[in-house]
């Protein structure tokens, strides 16, 4: 159960290294909204990283609870 809530909010840490071994997909959205000061898709990206990974991880602690 330690792994799981350790691997389920890596998404962020996922899109940086998409981001530096490609230089394309959200990390680099990403990288381009911010050069253009475009804060609403720097939040809209932020958030389907995220958000996810918030929605994932609340029923594992919920499941870990339950089982100890």
């Amino acid at each position: 159960m330690a792994a799981t809530r350790l691997t389920v909010p890596s998404a962020s840490e996922v899109m940086i290294a998409e981001w530096g071994t490609t230089g394309k997909s959200l990390g680099n959205l990403l990288n381009q909204s911010r050069g253009f000061l475009d804060y609403r898709m720097i939040w809209a990206v932020a958030a389907g990283f995220v958000l996810p990974s918030v929605l994932i991880y609340q029923p594992v602690v919920t499941m870990e609870r339950r089982i100890l």
